[in-house]
This record gives structure tokens, sequence and C-alpha cells, in this order.
């Protein structure tokens, strides 16, 4: 179902799609603790450290449960989805800013946008809007069931609903549903396309598909990709997907969808980021972060174990940060940097 969007209306959630879909390797990706914990702030802990170009692991902060991770107003914000609260951090000492936002309902992913920080729940199949000032959650919209994924692209908020398969457009300034489709191949993960007019989505059958606003609605252009694609991320040589299932990498020309590449790396790869002219791939399997020189595909380094699961990896000019499921762990990696010297 597509909304036009030069009226910019407020549809109701697109339906559900048509056939019943596993997503094993999502679910995986998303299980986290049964319990969650007290907020320990851990500055300059090291962790390993692998041969080759110093990369050392980080600990800035820990958490119960840290699902998601998004450079924000004065600092980074971290979801603890098992203590259901939206945390401001320094992203240098991990020092908490203010007061933690209670946000009910899983809080899985959050992103920046418009000056707000949007939040996702998935057991209440809602985006809060927050004021990053307050700590006020000052709106709530209903979207389609499983709202896991959050990007901020063409002035609005995008949302990947992956019990549904259904991506949502939301208007930053109100929070109120803008357009709404649901992708038959379903929706796991989001990325900004580097227009930043859409998004890519990864789907449920090894799919990558592109979505973007059109007069008349949303267009979508979709490509097979890998193996159980979850991770992926947008960089100046193409869009990057983490094939959970294929042990892999694929690298997707933007303009024709057409793979360029596809390279071992792991286990179980789920979530990556460009930074720092690499690309940094967390394995789910194994917790382990490997970077591959995305020229030729090979991994040039092993940054070692992560203390859980990796759920989200966000490049920043400060380097690429890690959202780490339970046991909960917010971790910088060395030698990311963007920006700066």
């Amino acid at each position: 179902m597509n909304t036009p969007r030069t009226a910019r209306p407020d549809p109701p959630p697109p339906r559900r799609p048509r056939r019943r879909w596993a997503l094993a390797g999502a679910a995986s990706a998303l299980a986290v603790g049964l319990a969650a914990g007290a907020l320990v702030l851990v500055p300059g802990r090291p962790g390993a450290a692998a041969p080759g170009p110093v990369t050392v692991l980080t600990t800035v902060a820990t958490s119960g449960s840290v699902s998601g991770v998004a450079d924000g107003p004065d600092g980074l914000w971290v979801t603890d989805d098992l203590a259901d609260r939206l945390i401001h951090l320094d992203p240098t000492t991990g020092a908490t800013i203010g007061r933690a936002v209670a946000v009910p309902g899983r809080p899985t992913a959050v992103v920046e946008a418009d000056g707000r920080l949007w939040v996702a729940s998935m057991l209440t199949d809602t985006v809060e809007g927050v004021d990053p000032g307050t700590g006020t959650v000052t709106s709530t919209t209903s979207v389609p069931s499983g709202p896991v994924s959050l990007a901020a692209a063409g002035g609005d908020v995008w949302v990947a609903s992956v019990l549904t398969g259904a991506v949502t457009a939301l208007d930053p300034a109100t929070g109120s549903v803008v357009d709404g489709t649901t992708l038959p191949d379903g929706a796991v993960r989001l990325a900004a396309d580097g227009d930043g007019d859409g998004v890519w989505v990864t789907g449920a059958t090894d799919t990558l598909s592109l979505v973007t606003p059109e007069a008349g609605g949303l267009a979508v252009r979709t490509t097979t990709v890998g193996d159980g694609p979850i991770g992926v991320a947008v960089a100046p040589d193409g869009v990057w997907v983490a094939d959970a299932g294929g042990g892999s990498v694929s690298r997707v020309d933007p303009n024709t969808g057409a793979v360029l590449g596809t390279y071992p790396v792991g286990t179980d790869p789920t979530a990556l980021a460009a930074g720092g002219g690499l690309i940094w791939v967390a394995d789910g399997s194994d917790d382990h972060v490997r970077a591959l020189d995305p020229a030729t595909g090979a991994v040039t380094r092993d940054a070692g174990a992560l203390a859980g699961t990796p759920r989200q990896a966000l490049a920043t000019p400060t380097g690429v940060y890690l959202a780490v499921g339970s046991p909960g762990s917010l971790v910088r990696i060395a030698g990311s940097r963007t920006g700066g010297p």
C-alpha cells in the first residue's frame, strides 16, 4: 500500500504481508538476556587487540542490555531494552548526562532527526519522540507491529517493522505517519541511502530493497543479495550487507542494485558500519569485530571479542560504536575515526 506524499496525509498503518515468513536470523540477532542490570560506568577498559595495525575495543559504558545507539545533540544516546530507558552518555568518558528517560515497551532502536530523538518500542508497536534538552517524551506514534530499526533520510524518520515487513515514514516535526508500505520480502534493518532521500532495507528472503519517496507514494526497487541479510551500511563505494546465513558480506552497486562482490568474514555477521576507511563487521556467533578493506574485501583487522552479542554498529566522527546485548555495553573501536586527526 502506497500513500501519496503530496498532501502529507496521515494514513492507517500498512497492511500485513500476504504470506507468512520465518526470520530465525533476525530473531537471533534480537535475542537478549533475561534480566536488566543497573548502569555501571567503566570508562577506558580495553578489550582484545589484533596483530598488525593496533585496534582496541574500549568499553565506554555498561548497562543491562544496550540495544541501540544514536549520535545526538551533545553526546551519544543508547537504549536499554531490558530496563526500558534511554540514556545520554559522554562518548569519551562514558559519564551519564542528566537522568535516563523512561521509554516503556522495550526500546530497540534510536535515531536523531530534526532536533529530537526517536525511539522504536517493539512491544508497544510505537515510536516515541523525545526532547533531548528536557528528557521528556513529546509524541507517541503507532506503527506496524515489531518496529526494530530506524533511519533519518529525506527529511523523514523511517521505521522498519520486522513482524509485518512494513516500512513507515514519519514527519519529525509532528511524529505523524507520512507514508507506509509493506514489502513482500520483509523489513529487517534500515540505512539511509547515499543521496539522503530514502532508505535501504534488508529483507527476510535474501533481498535488499531501496525505498524512496515519489509524488505518487513510495517507490521500491529490490535485488537479491547474500544469504540471510541483516545489517546494512552505506559507504562511498557501495551499499554493504551482512549476510548472517552465509558468513559473508556483500557489496552492492547503489545505482543498479548489482552485487559487486561477496566476501567471507566470520560465521554470523549481523551488524556493520563504515568508518576510518574500513568496513567494520560484528559477528553474532563468535562476538568478534573484524575490519574489511573495501577495495579488496579482505579482512585486515580482528579487533577481538566483545563481552556480549553485537546488535548495532554506528559510525560517528569520533569512531565506530557497537551496541552490545546482555551483558550490555557500549563499545568504541579505536582507529575507526571518520573525521579529525
